[in-house]
Formats: C-alpha cells, sequence, structure tokens
C-alpha cells in the first residue's frame, strides 16, 4: 500500500505510530537545531525516520548525508542495528556506514566517502567524527583526511546525541557549525543537539553565540521540547513518571592509589575491600531479572566483576566496557542488550561503566551506581524502570547509590560530585518528571578557534614528522584513547616491521594515562612510517598522542579476552585474522597496481566519466565555473605518470611496450630502493605550466592526499652537488611527455620546481603554498568548499579505479 503521510511511513518503518513532537520533525522545513525532550521518548527514531522521509520526498533542503555522532562506542553499534532496520523497512536504498578505526571493509558501490552526490547515514563516535571533521581522523591513514574532512563539513545533517555526556567535543561542535557560516560550503550543513538534559546556554561557544542561527536560538525558535499533547500518549506518560527510587547504599569506594585507571587499594586485612563490600550488597539484593552496576573507572568494573563472579553463585555476570576488541566486544554487547524477562531466576548481573549512561537501550531492576555528576546521573537513572514497567520500588528494585571520596573522584571533579552528592542526600525520586528542573554543569574544554581550524587544514607534518594533537578539542585528558592491536613479532625485536594494515575488528582502544605509558616503557611496541608504509620500533612514549594506531607484540600481553585492555596481563594476545591491505604511505603506487592493464588514455576518460557523474548529479551546487575547474583537474590528474621514472616503474613485456600506461598488475611493479616518484606532483606542476589557473593545478596534484599546501623533498631524499634539484622524483627542468587525454593533445611541458620556495620569485611567480593559501582564506573558496572539491576529485578517480578492477583484463592489450 502506498504511504500517504508521514505518520504511516512512521508506523511501517518503526512498528508504531509517531508521537506528536516525532511527527512534528517531518512538517518543519529545516530540523531545529535544538531537540530536548527525556530518555526513552525515541529522539534516535524521531530524527533519522524524519530524515529519510525528507530524503524520500527529495527536499532540497534536506542534506544527502545524516551524520550521527555518539559519545560511546556501545551507542554507535545499537543505533546502527536500528538504522538499518529502519531503512530495510522504509524500503530505501541508503547505505548506512560506521565510522571506526583500521579499514574499511564495505564494497565500494556501499562506501559514503565515494559517492557524495547520494543519501548516506554516517554513525560514530565523538572520536572519529570530530577528528574527521577536523582533518585529523583518528585511526585512519593520513591521506584520507582532506576527504573525510571535505564531505563532513558540506551537505550534511550532523545529529549530536547525548550532548551532555561529549565535553570537549560538544563545544567543537558548536564552533565548527560557526565557522561553516563564516568561512561558506557549498552545500548547507545544519547541526542538531539532542538531550534529555540540556541547556541552550552550553552551545553558547565564542563564534557561534554571534551567528544568526544562535540569535534565533536564543528566541525559542528552533527548539523543540515535549508538549502536552506528547504527554498524553500513555506510553510517554508512563516513562516519564515511572517509579524510580533512589537509596544511600551505605558501601563508599576507598581513594586509588594513582589516575583513574589505576588498581583499587588494597583494605586492611580486617576489612573487606570496597568491590567485595559492593558485591555482597548486590548478591543480597539481586532476586531476579537484570541487575545493571555502573562504576566510574574500567579498574573498579572489572574488581567488582570479579568478585561477583565469585559470590553470585548460578547468576550470569557480565562485563561490559569500552577497552575491548570489536571481535570480543560484539557479541558480548549483543548477550548483554538482549531483553532479560524480569521475573526471570536467578537473572543476570551487568557490571558496566560509563558506556550504557548514553541512550543504550536497556532496562533492569534493580541498579547500583557510583556517584557521577549530574548529568551522568540522570542517564544512568534512564536505564531503571525505563518503560515505567515496575509500578512500585522497594529494597530488590530501586536504584542504590555507592559514594566515591574526593581522592577517588576521577575522571571526574570532586566539585561535580559535591553538587551530585548534595543532590542525592535530600531527594529520593528519579524520574524524568522529578529531574526536569535539575541545574547541570556547563561542558567545558579548549575551544578551536578559527586560526586553530586553518592551521589544522594543511595536513603536512613538521619536519620531525609529527602532527597537531587535536585531543584537546574532542575529549578531557582522562578519556583519550589509543588504538592498539597485536602481531607477531620476532623475538630479536627488529626496528622496523613490514606488516598490513589493522583492521578495524583487531584495534582496542586504551587510555592513554599513566598505565598505558608505563606499559609502553617497558615493552616492544611500533608506529607507522608514513613515509615507507614501515611499521618502525619507539621507545619514546612522549611521542604518543591520542587517535594512534601502536603496534604491539602479541607474546608480551596486555590484554585478556574477558576483561579487555589490561597492561598487568603477561598472558600471549590472540592475533586477529591479518587485513591484506598494506599501509598507504609516500613511497606507496599501491593505487595503481590493478588486475588489468590500463592506458593513462583509458584511465583518464573513466575518471572523467564519473567526475561527470558526480557534477551532474549535484547540479548547481557547484558553480559551472568550478566545475570546470574539477573536470579539467580530472583530465589532468594523471598527466605525471608519463614521466619517464614513473614509466620505468613499470615491467613492460613485448606485448606492453610501447604504451604509457596508468595502471599495471601488481607483480609488473619494481621496488624502488629510495623515494617514489610522485606523478600528481608532476601533473600540477605541468598544469601550472601549461597556464591553468592553479585551482585547478591544485586538484590534480592533491588527489591522493599527499601533495598539498607545500611542496618539499623527502628527508631520504637526497641531491649530489651540483646536481639539479629534486622533489618527491621530480627533477627541475626535466621535460613531461605530451600525451592525448580526452581527445585534446597535451604538448610536452618542462617542470619547473620554483613554486616550491616561498613568497615571490624574481619574475613574480607566486610560490605554491602561498596560491594554496590564497584558496583557503579567499572568500569565496575557504577551506572547506577546497576540501569538498578534494573529495569529489579523489571519489571520481577511486570509483574509476574500482570498475577498472573487474573490467577484461585484455581492455589495454589494444590501446595504441
Amino acid at each position: 500500500m502506498a504511504v500517504q503521510d508521514f505518520g504511516q511511513f512512521f508506523e511501517r518503518t518503526t512498528g508504531y505510530p509517531p508521537y506528536p513532537y516525532q511527527n512534528a520533525l517531518s512538517t518543519t522545513h529545516d530540523f531545529p537545531a535544538l531537540l530536548a525532550v527525556p530518555t526513552g521518548a525515541g529522539k534516535t527514531a524521531a530524527v533519522i525516520v524524519a530524515w529519510l522521509w525528507k530524503r524520500l520526498q527529495e527536499q532540497a533542503s534536506t542534506p544527502r548525508r545524516l551524520v550521527y555522532c555518539l559519545p560511546t562506542r556501545v551507542l554507535v553499534e545499537q543505533t546502527v542495528d536500528c538504522a538499518l532496520r529502519w531503512v530495510a523497512k522504509a524500503g530505501m536504498d541508503v547505505p548506512v556506514s560506521v565510522l571506526m578505526g583500521g579499514t574499511a571493509d564495505d564494497p565500494i558501490n556501499h562506501r559514503w566517502d565515494v559517492h557524495p552526490e547520494e543519501s548516506a547515514i554516517v554513525i560514530g563516535t565523538q572520536d572519529q567524527l570530530i577528528s574527521r571533521a577536523l582533518n585529523r581522523g583518528y585511526a585512519m591513514s593520513r591521506f584520507r583526511w582532506p576527504l573525510e574532512f571535505g564531505l563532513l563539513n558540506n551537505d550534511c545533517l550532523w545529529v549530536f546525541d547525548e550532548i551532555q555526556l561529549m565535553g570537549s567535543s560538544l563545544l567543537s561542535s558548536t564552533q565548527l557549525q560557526a565557522f561553516r557560516a563564516s568561512m561558506g560550503t557549498w552545500l548547507p550543513v545544519h547541526s542538531l543537539w539532542m538531550s534529555a538534559t540540556s541547556d541552550l546556554s552550553w552551545l553558547a561557544t565564542v563564534d557561534y553565540r554571534s551567528t544568526p542561527e544562535y540569535e534565533r536560538l536564543a528566541t525559542g525558535d528552533g527548539v523543540l521540547r515535549l508538549t502536552p499533547a506528547d504527554l498524553s500518549t500513555r506510553a510517554l506518560a508512563k516513562r516519564y513518571r515511572a517509579s524510580k527510587q533512589l537509596v544511600a547504599s551505605g558501601v563508599r569506594v576507598e581513594a586509588t592509589s594513582r589516575g583513574p585507571d589505576a588498581r583499587q587499594k588494597s583494605a586492611p586485612h580486617d576489612k573487606p575491600s570496597y568491590a567485595n563490600q559492593l558485591a555482597r550488597h548486590i548478591v543480597k539484593h539481586h532476586k531476579n531479572g537484570r541487575t545493571i552496576v555502573i562504576c566510574n573507572t574500567v579498574g573498579r568494573a572489572v574488581s567488582v566483576y570479579r568478585e561477583l563472579s565469585r559470590l553470585a553463585s548460578g547468576v550470569d555476570v557480565q562485563l561490559l566496557h569500552s577497552r575491548f576488541r570489536p571481535a570480543e566486544r560484539q557479541p558480548l554487547q549483543k548477550r548483554v542488550l538482549a531483553p532479560v524477562d524480569r521475573h526471570a531466576v536467578p537473572g543476570s548481573i551487568l557490571v558496566t561503566t560509563q558506556v550504557v549512561e548514553a541512550g543504550v537501550d536497556i532496562t533492569c531492576q534493580l541498579m547500583y551506581t557510583e556517584l557521577a555528576p549530574m548529568a551522568s546521573l540522570i542517564q544512568r537513572f534512564g536505564r531503571f524502570n525505563r518503560a515505567g514497567e515496575l509500578a512500585t520500588c522497594d529494597e530488590s528494585h530501586c536504584i542504590y547509590w555507592v559514594d566515591v571520596p574526593d581522592t577517588a573522584a576521577a575522571p571526574y571533579e570532586k566539585e561535580q560530585l559535591s553538587t551530585a552528592r548534595a543532590w542525592l542526600g535530600s531527594h529520593a525520586d528519579a524520574s524524568p518528571a522529578a529531574l526536569e528542573s535539575v541545574p547541570l554543569d556547563a561542558p567545558h574544554g579548549d575551544v578551536v578557534r578559527r586560526r586553530d581550524l586553518l592551521g589544522l587544514f594543511d595536513t603536512t607534518p613538521d619536519l620531525e614528522g609529527n602532527d597537531i594533537d587535536v585531543s584537546r578539542y574532542i575529549r578531557a585528558d582522562q578519556e583519550r584513547n589509543i588504538y592498539v592491536f597485536w602481531r607477531h613479532v620476532p623475538a630479536e625485536v627488529p626496528r622496523q616491521l613490514e606488516q598490513p594494515e589493522p583492521d578495524h575488528s583487531e584495534l582496542c582502544p586504551a587510555p592513554l594515562g599513566d598505565e598505558a605509558r608505563d606499559f609502553l616503557r617497558t615493552h616492544a611496541w611500533y608506529l607507522l612510517d608514513p613515509l615507507t608504509g614501515a611499521w618502525n620500533r619507539e621507545t619514546d612514549e612522549r611521542r604518543v598522542y591520542p587517535g594512534m594506531e601502536i603496534l604491539l607484540a602479541s607474546d608480551q600481553g596486555g590484554y585478556d579476552p574477558g576483561t579487555g585492555w589490561d597492561p598487568s596481563s603477561t598472558v600471549e594476545v590472540d592475533i586477529m585474522a591479518l587485513n591484506a591491505q598494506q599501509p598507504d604511505s609516500q613511497n606507496s603506487n599501491a593505487s595503481s597496481a590493478s588486475s588489468t592493464w590500463l592506458s593513462l588514455g583509458e584511465h583518464t576518460g573513466d575518471v572523467e566519466a564519473e567526475e561527470a557523474a558526480i557534477l551532474a548529479a549535484l547540479g548547481v551546487a557547484v558553480p559551472v565555473d568550478i566545475s570546470h575547474s574539477v573536470m579539467r583537474a580530472a583530465r589532468l590528474h594523471d598527466w605525471g605518470k608519463a614521466y619517464p621514472a614513473f614509466q620505468n616503474l613499470i615491467a613492460t613485456d613485448a606485448a606492453h611496450s610501447g604504451t604509457i600506461w596508468a595502471k599495471a598488475p601488481p607483480d609488473r611493479w619494481t621496488r624502488s630502493r629510495g623515494p617514489v616518484m610522485r606523478h600528481e606532483l608532476a601533473s600540477g606542476l605541468a598544469a601550472l605550466e601549461r597556464g591553468e589557473p592553479f585551482l585547478v593545478a591544485y586538484l590534480a596534484a592533491a588527489h591522493h592526499g599527499k601533495i598539498r599546501g607545500s611542496i618539499r623533498s623527502l628527508p631520504s631524499e637526497h641531491v649530489e652537488k651540483g646536481s639539479a634539484r629534486r622533489i618527491r622524483g621530480v627533477v627541475d627542468g626535466t621535460l613531461l611527455p605530451g600525451v592525448t587525454l580526452g581527445g585534446e593533445m597535451l604538448s610536452p611541458q618542462s617542470l619547473s620546481l620554483a613554486p616550491a620556495g616561498l613568497g615571490l620569485e624574481g619574475d613574480g611567480t607566486r610560490s605554491w603554498t602561498d596560491q594554496w593559501c590564497g584558496l583557503r582564506d579567499d572568500p569565496a573558496m575557504g577551506p572547506f568548499r577546497l576540501a569538498y572539491l578534494e573529495a569529489l576529485m579523489k571519489a571520481a578517480d577511486e570509483r574509476a579505479s574500482a570498475t577498472e578492477q573487474v573490467a577484461s583484463p585484455q581492455r589495454g592489450d589494444h590501446d595504441d
């Protein structure tokens, strides 16, 4: 039956009719900026289904990409499952992608990053999404940073869920929205902030509060809250007034010796440990159904889990936190989130951390929570009697809170805990209705400013190979992670390893605190060298910053499948099935390896066809003159492959000689002993010599993400005294052969490295960097628009290459 209105569409997609506020989302021209409704009221369904409906109706004001940003990985995977189910029920062909570290395993036709003209849902944690929006994507190839930076800052509806838990990322989200408004995008980007507990003042960061959008918010325009009509519906009313009794447990956390990751201090011999006291209290009151125990640190959660496993005979005791590899976490999470009959005996006990705070669709009949800031406690209370299934509370059906002394406050501030302790001491009702007027602390942290963003647009590392650390704009100190994975390392512990990229299933988040740094001081570990693609052994843990991928030796431990990341474990770690993809690097030409021979003319034609299709689908979003420049860059982007040094890398036989090749089978590529010639630099320089606009030259040179804001030699690139200057394999003054591309005859060009200098040349020619800064700072272009054009180039190139992989192996054999 044809769907006539949003109500029918929503019910078909979710299985239940929309609440009035959910219906209102579909009727407004634009989405609101702030959605403030209680936990369990269906915010996720409201936004995703309304976006699907608007895309189905082809509303031009609705961005093509829905970017859903969440504070925890548990919630990401739950939201992905919901989105996949709703898309299928809606009968729409919209890919749902989850952003994690490691390599992507989605087929090319389902990858959001190479189909910028199509609808897509992208879901990830604030770590993965905000780092990409700042052009420093965590746990991904640095050469893809500009691609995702461009796409995530154009043509997107950003949804920030559970903003009270986002801290620094919330501040960054508002600043980025302000920068998009002031610096410009090709296609509109809208941000929607959501929470059961929020305050408009939280969004008033230094640049966003001066935008017209915030000024409208301050008047109430763009804010959506529950109305009396919503609260009159039976289901919402039941959730809103659900019985949730608060009781002091009488158990108190002991002081820790150092930091939030430290193990609990040993209790005196005549006194049980904190974990033992809490476990005994839980066992006494747990009768049936599900009990949830929420600790503020993973160390305490593990200790309580071990005590309960010993004491709670016959009960299914579970542990869930953020420091598992996906391979172990996903089946555990599926088991944890499965419904539990509240009358089931003996039931289950889940010991967990902050991972369940943010909107996780789970409920329990008995809860224990350590003292935390009010914003966190309100979210935790939302996991108890979630749908109001319990009519009344008693000692086995209530919320027990556990006091935390100031000396053990981490990862929170002691002032936050003092405020929460005072409130708990005078309140016994934790229903959503009772929590509406609770005052909450505004998030605080470092604020990214315009000059910071402009600095981040350049992805060139400094002369020592270091990058700008953006972690302060994403999370507080105690919450910043590195991503570790385990591989076999020979007994002699070599200085360098050749290993494939990690798959996302291998990566384990580990907090970059004292324990992790102590572990790195005493164990072998490796970092990827972006120049060579090899993993280099490192010894200075001060070089490590959040978001890095670190290779560890499997025989040196550091992980327990049952409890996750554990620096004290010495048990050998099981190695996951290895991904076959080698790391990208400045010296890699892997993208030129193909299952078939492709001439330069053939590949160029394929890329031009893909680029034309993308631009046609985008329509007037990209102006005609800019589209023309993008198409020119598509034609010229691989001209540099005609450079003799590049063609000499291909071992041709008699059947394949005499042709300028763009692609060749993997076994036909010779391994270069020195830096690999960067063909895209030759393409960009040749475009400049031809008199093409700098935008054309830049897009041609930047399509692999390796030549961008500056042109400089690699550390290993040595030139003999008296020899011509050489940068990235291009020798100053040498000739790039003429070719015919797209029916256009391109004459030979002498390549000059003069643009690699700074300032002006003697003839008044501006340097490459100077012209690049001109584009970045031009109000008609700016960083977001420029990166989006880079993304269009890379998308066309990757799509063409993927299509060519399945083409006839004989295709290039008949090219003249």
